[in-house]
């Protein structure tokens, strides 16, 4: 209902009404078969189905925002696909909660979000409602991974934190930071 409120306030959040269905959805790893060839499709057809999706939100939106340009957002994509592989297959999906899965389903979503960046900043933006929701996915299939896998799993935490500890310095350091959290500075300077 507060979804259906924001909508008419802002259109970009007809998005979020994408989280309810995705959440409650039964993904499990046979769907993949079906998922990584529409994922590939939407990606070798991005520019297409932007402009089409752009279309449905209004002929404001699509004047302003139907430019394709190159972002060159392409690492996210492999950071985002090799996040969900990481929440697929180190886990067993008869462990999982509810929780879990309904995670898992929006990192889905949000890898076929991010596949439209590269050409367009929107998908980007429209990305941001949902990235919060990556930690507690990690942290969640960690906590149920494969007990044979444990060191493998251990690892890879290890990995991910010295990766985004660099990567934010690095950023910071080199003014690479185009959302400028380091140093913080008020909206208004």
């Amino acid at each position: 209902m507060i979804t259906l409120l924001a909508v008419l306030f802002h259109r970009s959040a007809v998005i979020a009404l994408l989280l309810y269905p995705i959440y409650h959805s039964k993904i499990t790893k046979k769907w993949l078969l079906f998922a990584i060839p529409s994922l590939l499709a939407a990606f070798i057809y991005n520019k297409q189905l932007f402009l089409f999706f752009i279309r449905l939100l209004g002929s404001s939106y699509y004047e302003k925002y139907a430019e394709i340009q190159s972002t060159n957002a392409y690492t996210m994509i492999i950071l985002f696909a090799l996040f969900l592989a990481f929440s697929f297959f180190m886990v067993n999906d008869n462990d999982l909660d509810s929780n879990t899965l309904g995670l898992r389903n929006i990192m889905l979503l949000i890898l076929a979000i991010q596949l439209f960046a590269p050409i367009n900043t929107m998908a980007m933006r429209m990305n941001y409602y949902f990235l919060v929701y990556i930690p507690v996915l990690i942290s969640n299939t960690i906590l149920y991974s494969k007990e044979k896998l444990f060191l493998l799993v251990k690892t890879a935490r290890l990995i991910m934190i010295l990766f985004f500890v660099i990567y934010f310095f690095y950023n910071a350091y080199t003014g690479a930071d185009i959302l400028q959290v380091f140093p913080y500075k008020f909206y208004w300077e």
